[in-house]
């Protein structure tokens, strides 16, 4: 119930900005401050400046809180508060209201807090130099000439003054800090959401960027990646690796018999069939058309097997005829990858001369 009025009384974050709901407080506690200062100024029989003072600058904090939260007119008038309230009402009440041994000081840490959080670092500047200054001045000016302010009554009337105004400085505080707090926990949690975005963005593009959009296997340029790593990885560790290059035999006759939609049908389906029989460390890449590239990890007991059911799995696709692969097997012996393709290639041409739906290996 305390939030909801807190919040009625200095706005929602859909229609007032965060400087402008800092200023709604500003108000409502100058509104407060001033309004309280001079009923107990009156009350204690206490200059009837000050009190006149006090009241009136109620009434403006008031007047300017009604424009800015219910008329949402913040710019310039903000500027305009901020500049009577330090320029003016700072040191007049500290004339006043009794010199440093009333409650003026109080109002030095909260103006402080109040110019940092809400104003540009130009005018920011501005202001904290000049509070700084103003305050050292006063009591420089109260050192030497005492009698020039208002001394308190007796101990109890000052204990009075300064129990209120704590209170209302303390509160004017944690709210200030708070809506601070709440507005920095967002933002942190707007670049965490974005950060998060971010790196999925990154991961979509870099998966863009190395997958083959029609057939889900990665394009060209990786598979060149992957195999430059891998013969350099070979130089190093003697990792041994094999590399299958394959296409589908007779795809032209496939796409002028039934179009390039089914085409791309036959294609899209011998990956996604073919990527069941790999491991983690095995990829499937387009080389180019109907030609694929496979790069397969250390498989000295099973690579006869591991043809046979590529063999099996894509004669089994769905498809009016059977489907088959001619394609060449090599394991690399530590030549260069312009001469190891060439040597897997020759081997794929020489799979389709002997009759294709076979495949030919140097192993």
């Amino acid at each position: 119930m305390f939030k909801v009025l807190i919040e009625k009384l200095i706005g929602s974050n859909k229609v007032f900005s965060f400087e402008q709901k800092i200023y709604h407080i500003v108000l409502i506690m100058g509104t407060m401050i001033s309004g309280l200062a001079g009923v107990a100024n009156g009350v204690m029989s206490l200059d009837i400046r000050a009190t006149v003072l006090w009241l009136t600058s109620s009434i403006v904090w008031l007047f300017l809180y009604y424009i800015s939260r219910f008329k949402n007119l913040y710019e310039p008038y903000n500027l305009v508060t901020y500049s009577i309230l330090i320029f003016v009402c700072y040191p007049v009440g500290w004339f006043f209201d009794h010199g440093s041994l009333g409650t003026m000081p109080l109002y030095f840490t909260l103006f402080i807090t109040l110019v940092v959080l809400t104003l540009s670092n130009k005018w920011r500047s501005v202001f904290v130099t000049y509070i700084v200054l103003s305050t050292i001045i006063l009591n420089i000016i109260e050192y030497y000439r005492p009698s020039i302010f208002p001394m308190y009554v007796n101990p109890q009337t000052r204990l009075i003054d300064f129990t209120v105004q704590i209170i209302i400085v303390a509160i004017s505080m944690i709210m200030l800090l708070k809506l601070y707090m709440n507005e920095l926990y967002k933002e942190r949690n707007r670049v965490i959401f974005l950060n998060q975005q971010l790196m999925e963005n990154n991961e979509a593009l870099h998966k863009i960027s190395i997958m083959d959009e029609l057939t889900s296997a990665y394009n060209r340029r990786y598979i060149f990646q992957v195999l430059t790593d891998k013969i350099n990885n070979y130089h190093f560790s003697d990792d041994s690796f094999y590399v299958l290059m394959f296409d589908v035999d007779y795809f032209k006759m496939i796409n002028d018999s039934y179009g390039h939609a089914v085409g791309d049908y036959v294609l899209k389906s011998i990956v996604a069939e073919l990527k069941t029989l790999l491991s983690s460390e095995d990829i499937i890449g387009r080389y180019g058309g109907d030609e694929f590239i496979i790069i397969l990890g250390t498989m000295e007991q099973g690579i006869a097997k591991y043809i046979d059911e590529l063999q099996d799995i894509i004669n089994k696709i769905d498809f009016d005829d059977q489907l088959s692969i001619s394609g060449g097997l090599i394991k690399y012996r530590g030549e260069k990858m312009e001469e190891l393709l060439k040597g897997v290639d020759g081997l794929l041409y020489k799979a389709k001369s002997n009759g294709r739906a076979c495949i030919v290996k140097n192993i």
